[in-house]
């Protein structure tokens, strides 16, 4: 779109920045707002070598698109078909806004986005995913630029989800309203005319191109040929997850997907943040009564620490919870932290980076004390912890690649339940039991009447790769029978002058270390009652990723700019709220519950 420079002066210092984002990324040609040309771009980074041009492979490119499209239908196509072949339904929602050529390029990027990500975090999204039965999504937006209406902004979003009983128009009607929310909160113009809602099997492009066009298409053939043959090389792996699953189950498709790809280096299914870990059907024949008559259950000696004056009682590996809860505790008792703030950027920094070096050690260190010589001495010694937190800038963030776990050589050779209770004689448990994720392995014991766990995701499947969590684990934690794999369980019992105190617990996955540990500072560092300690929002770091993990409105606007100019990454928490903790306070005149809100919690006395 062609701008005067009287127009272009009044973008302002927004949209100009806006452009030179634009600029950087090669979306745009030139300070106008013009749609670049591939292989025009010069490299204008600082190097020895001659500038050279590049492919954009930007949205935008008219060169790149047709490329671009083909590897997308095909990755598209491949999901989808054995999605809806399981009996999964899959939609393409197609985005967009009234715009003209008065509208700059900027300005649409700027709203179009935001709307975008307003959308999927607010209520009517999550409502959709609630009456869909929401499986998965991924989007891609696209820009055009045409003669007589300017930069047409859109978004292809598919859409997979379960739900047999909802219709098209409920689906249609439910999107509307959520998405011409945001757009008119954004200052745009949007209608039903601007959204249309299609059943689609591949998704994001001409959905008038059938499936036939798709596979015979020019370089696809032989990319879809060269899958199926990857696919029967992996279905004789031991790891390799059949193909003959429930919609449910479906989720592992990305995966497996993502293995292909990555050998045939034609591609890989962009994974959305939005779906889950996918787990191994339950094969009845796997487990026999004699492997549960060979189970037992193990009393262990609790793990024990001061944080001030208080003195810390918790769980002991394999669960990892109360060795990196007395190790955070014992790095952040060298800092004045009732100078810091609650939530203050200072607090977050210092807490971020305690919390990337204990989830380092954790990793490298922590798994059964049964199969593995676990250095606990050394993790919860003071001595250690000072020595942890020296290379600890207060002004510039430490990357967790360059963050490693520390040596012991130098010291020695969704789903989670929990519950706090006193009684009347001050006799005191604090007690978290888990199926790991919601409902387990998803399979009923007959005639008992309780599910069995998944809690094989909590062992390190191989070296370096995420759990659903997003834990990383090594050899400490690699599967082996009869090994019991590290968990983050962390019932605590705080003492104080020998008495019960506090009595803590949360469920949350690897978010409950933290948890429990923010929870002890509320009341202890900054004079929290417990109800509010448990209440205030959280946040949470674990190594990798490498970023501040926050729930909605944790964070000042001022504080998360002042942690991202050092460096931290402010990513929103997956599942929205971090933990569903509960606990109880003793006072000197009497016992104060503390239920979160963030969940069905209740405190109850006598």
């Amino acid at each position: 779109m062609n701008n005067t420079t009287e127009e272009q002066t009044q973008i302002g210092e927004r949209d100009r920045a806006i452009t030179q984002h634009l600029l950087s990324n090669n979306i745009i040609e030139d300070d106008k707002g013009l749609i670049g040309k591939c292989g025009d771009w010069i490299n204008f980074e600082p190097t020895l070598l001659p500038p050279q041009t590049i492919k954009c492979n930007n949205h935008s490119c008219r060169t790149c698109r047709r490329e671009r499209i083909e590897k997308l239908q095909l990755k598209h196509y491949l999901l989808n078909k054995e999605f809806r072949e399981i009996g999964g339904h899959i939609l393409l929602f197609t985005l967009t806004i009234h715009h003209t050529k008065e509208h700059t390029l900027p300005f649409l990027h700027e709203r179009f986005t935001k709307s975008l990500s307003q959308m999927k975090g607010g209520r009517g999204w999550k409502k959709l995913k609630d009456m869909t039965d929401y499986i998965y999504h991924y989007d891609n937006i696209e820009i055009q630029n045409t003669n007589n209406s300017g930069h047409h902004y859109h978004d292809h979003l598919t859409y997979g989800y379960i739900n047999d009983d909802v219709s098209i128009n409920e689906i249609q009607d439910q999107l509307f309203n959520t998405w011409n929310h945001y757009t008119r909160k954004n200052g745009l113009r949007s209608s039903k005319k601007y959204l249309d809602v299609s059943p689609s099997l591949y998704g994001g492009h001409s959905r008038s191109r059938s499936v036939k066009s798709i596979e015979e298409s020019e370089g696809i053939k032989g990319t879809l040929e060269y899958w199926e043959s990857v696919s029967r090389e992996y279905e004789n792996q031991p790891n390799y997850i059949h193909p003959d699953k429930t919609p449910e189950e479906v989720m592992l498709e990305i995966k497996d997907l993502n293995k292909i790809f990555s050998k045939s280096k034609r591609g890989r299914i962009e994974r959305d943040r939005n779906i889950p870990t996918p787990y191994i059907p339950f094969n009845q024949d796997t487990y026999t009564k004699e492997d549960l008559d060979n189970y037992h259950s193990v009393y262990r000696t609790v793990i024990t620490g001061n944080f001030k004056d208080l003195d810390i009682i918790s769980m002991s590996p394999p669960s990892s919870g109360g060795v990196l809860l007395i190790q955070m505790l014992n790095m952040l008792e060298q800092y004045p932290l009732d100078t810091l703030g609650w939530n203050s950027s200072d607090y977050i920094h210092l807490l971020t980076e305690i919390e990337r070096r204990a989830y380092a050690d954790r990793a490298e260190h922590m798994g059964d004390p049964d199969f593995w010589e676990v250095p606990v001495s050394m993790l919860v010694s003071k001595e250690y912890a000072f020595e942890r937190i020296q290379n600890i800038s207060m002004e510039k963030a430490t990357k967790s690649s360059v963050v490693k776990a520390g040596d012991p050589l130098a010291y020695e050779s969704r789903e989670t339940t929990h519950y706090s209770v006193i009684d009347k004689n001050g006799n005191a448990v604090s007690v978290t039991t888990t199926l790991n994720t919601g409902f387990g392995c998803g399979v009923l014991v007959e005639g008992a009447g309780f599910f069995l766990n998944n809690e094989m995701d909590d062992f390190s499947a191989k070296p370096g790769i995420p759990n659903i969590f997003g834990l990383i684990g090594n050899e400490a934690n690699a599967i082996q029978p009869y090994k019991r794999p590290l968990s983050s369980m962390t019932p605590t019992i705080v003492l104080k002058n020998g008495e019960p105190f506090l009595i803590i617990g949360t469920p949350g996955g690897s978010t409950i270390i933290t948890t429990v540990m923010q929870i002890i500072l509320n009341v202890a560092i900054h004079g929290m009652d417990i109800q509010e300690a448990v209440s205030v929002p959280r946040i949470h770091s674990q190594w990798f990723p490498d970023a501040i993990i926050v729930e909605e409105r944790s964070l000042s606007k001022d504080v998360e700019q002042n942690l991202i100019n050092r460096g931290h990454t402010i990513r929103p928490y997956r599942w929205s709220t971090i933990g569903q903790a509960n606990g109880i306070m003793i006072g000197e005149k009497g016992f104060y519950g503390g239920a979160d809100p963030r969940g069905e919690n209740a405190t109850e006395g006598y």
